[in-house]
């Protein structure tokens, strides 16, 4: 898979990335799909040689620290960890920034087609998956915090923004039952990451998402009669898993940057402002049905929440059968759901 980086501000730093390339057609749309948590870019290498058959050019982008990007410097190690409120939401709305900086870079290096007036094949849907959504989510949230000729490029080219199960925020309510092997004290620090790879990627048979209430949830123990997705192809996961330093910024990221990110999941959703700045992005959002619980409780609250701005501002989904990483077990099903969904 051909790949890259580019430099997105003037301290050089570089976003790298994957890329399926053109389709032959010369009319075609492009994701740029953005990574979890502790998994980096080459997660989509499944999905990505199903894209130039269905007129998609598929990115795949390395968040800071994965892959070839540069790491966060320590000074923003810092912010994220101690930094106060108003450094914190500095530093996401420059992250968020770069990545917008990435997108309207890749559209000019490559001519991206633009999105046309007939909404047929053209233009750039952004996709975060999982943690992913922690920098896609700011980016579109600080669509007016870019020059005016990046923002006009932009405004031109993004057709969708998707929300691949996005973590939890503090701008829905939280499960009673929150679970994540990450934050059990009871498993030692060395083991957390490995574990939470392997229980993230499991299947989740749930007795009854009808009820849309924690009682239908299985918040705890996968499914006996699935394997986790990342056992099913086993030479593709060193290539594509990373639990070293890039995941354990992540977790503090989680934690530290709660505010913040609860402040982008509001603004990219449901601000005004950033909507008329963005007037042909459509948002989707998407969970599977057997993907961990909190994502599903996620979901039914943040469809809760866009009721009470009116209906039409998010275009919600579920996938029968899906579990989180439905783009490794079933990529070509993956990649008809993704041009569906920025159709």
């Amino acid at each position: 898979m051909p790949s890259g980086s580019i430099v997105v501000d003037p301290d050089g730093t570089q976003l790298s990335y994957t890329d399926s390339g053109a389709p032959s057609t010369p009319k075609y749309t492009t994701i740029i799909a953005v990574h979890g948590l502790g998994f980096n870019a080459n997660v989509f290498s499944a999905v990505q040689p199903a894209a130039s058959a269905r007129a998609i050019r598929f990115v795949a982008v390395n968040r800071r620290g994965y892959g070839t990007s540069t790491p966060l410097a320590p000074a923003e190690l810092d912010t994220v960890r101690d930094g106060t409120p108003d450094a914190r939401a500095q530093l996401w709305r420059k992250v968020g920034v770069q990545l917008l900086t990435f997108v309207d870079a890749f559209a000019q290096r490559h001519a991206l087609p633009a999105l046309s007036d007939d909404r047929e094949p053209g233009g750039i849907a952004l996709v975060g998956w999982s943690f992913g959504n922690s920098v896609t989510l700011p980016a579109v949230a600080g669509i007016n915090a870019v020059p005016a000729d990046v923002r006009a490029r932009l405004a031109t080219h993004l057709r969708a923004l998707i929300l691949q199960e996005p973590p939890p925020s503090l701008d829905a309510p939280l499960p009673a039952q929150l679970w994540l092997p990450l934050y059990n004290t009871q498993f030692p620090d060395p083991t957390k990451l490995p574990l939470f790879a392997q229980w993230i990627s499991a299947y989740f048979d749930h007795p009854d998402l009808s009820a849309r209430t924690e009682a239908g949830l299985e918040f705890f123990v996968p499914s006996l009669r699935t394997p986790p997705s990342i056992w099913t192809r086993p030479d593709a996961l060193a290539p594509a898993l990373d639990v070293g330093e890039p995941a354990q910024v992540d977790v503090a990221t989680a934690e530290g940057m709660a505010e913040q990110l609860a402040t982008a999941y509001d603004a990219a959703l449901f601000d005004p402002a950033i909507r008329a700045a963005l007037p042909r992005m459509r948002v989707r959002y998407f969970v599977g049905t057997r993907t961990p619980a909190f994502f599903i409780h996620y979901f039914w609250g943040v469809q809760d929440k866009a009721d009470g701005f009116g209906r039409g501002l998010v275009d919600f989904k579920i996938v029968e059968g899906a579990n989180h990483f439905i783009f490794w077990d079933h990529p070509e099903e993956a990649m008809d759901l993704y041009c569906e969904l920025v159709a």
